[in-house]
C-alpha cells in the first residue's frame, strides 16, 4: 500500500498518521474496513449475522494487548442495544511474522490486516 493511500485514509478518518512507516506494531489501531466494507457493517459467521460497530486493538510496549470489540448478534437491525467483546493476551514476533495471541497479522506502515475464517480480511488504521 502506498503512502498516498495511507494519507486518503487518514484523511478520510479525520485523523493524521501518527508514526513514521516503519515504527513497529506498538499502539492503538482501529478496524476501518471488513472485506473492503467501512465499519460499520454486518457479516456473516455461520448462519448469525454479526454488526460491527467499532472495534480497537491496543498492543502496549510490554507485549500485551486488548480487544474491544461492539457488536450486534443476530437481529443487527434491533433496538436491542450492542454488547462490548473483549479479548487479551500477549503479541509477540514469532521468526518474523506478527502474531496478535495465535492470529498472524501483517502490519504495512500504519495498517495492520488480519484474515479469519469468520470474518474475512480486517484491516486496521493507526490511531
Amino acid at each position: 500500500m502506498s503512502l498516498w493511500t495511507l494519507a486518503l485514509y487518514a484523511c478520510a478518518l479525520g485523523k493524521t498518521v501518527t508514526a513514521p512507516p516503519n515504527a513497529g506494531p506498538a499502539g492503538t489501531w482501529a478496524l476501518v474496513r471488513v472485506n473492503a466494507e467501512a465499519v460499520p457493517v454486518t457479516v456473516a459467521s455461520g448462519r448469525v449475522a454479526i454488526k460491527i460497530l467499532y472495534e480497537v486493538i491496543f498492543l502496549r510496549a510490554d507485549q500485551t494487548f486488548s480487544i474491544f470489540t461492539v457488536e450486534k448478534i443476530g437481529d443487527v437491525s434491533s433496538a436491542t442495544p450492542p454488547e462490548t467483546v473483549y479479548n487479551y493476551g500477549y503479541w509477540g514476533d514469532s521468526g518474523g511474522d506478527l502474531l496478535i495471541g495465535i492470529t498472524l497479522v501483517t502490519q504495512l506502515g500504519d495498517t495492520l490486516t488480519i484474515r479469519s475464517n469468520s470474518r474475512g480480511l480486517s484491516v486496521y488504521a493507526r490511531r
